[in-house]
């Protein structure tokens, strides 16, 4: 598990998450996306994973992809 420091929406937010670059098209193989799991998101000490919502985690997931240069 990696940690991030990012600012989505101009606050400061720790994200604890593992990314994975994805996988090559191969001939007999469909590849696979890039891709962040998140397991924890705080602000100001508080882990507020529990209420976000699906479009939350995905622009939290694109800044994740994006520091890791996945995208």
């Amino acid at each position: 598990m990696n940690t991030y420091t990012i600012n989505p929406w101009g606050f400061e937010m720790t994200v604890h998450a593992d990314a994975y670059p994805g996988e090559m098209i191969e001939p007999d193989y469909p590849g696979a996306p890039p891709m962040a799991d998140i397991f924890h998101v705080f602000v100001g000490g508080v882990d507020i994973a529990e209420m976000l919502n699906n479009a939350q985690f995905a622009r939290l997931e694109d800044h994740i992809l994006r520091a890791e240069d996945y995208v």
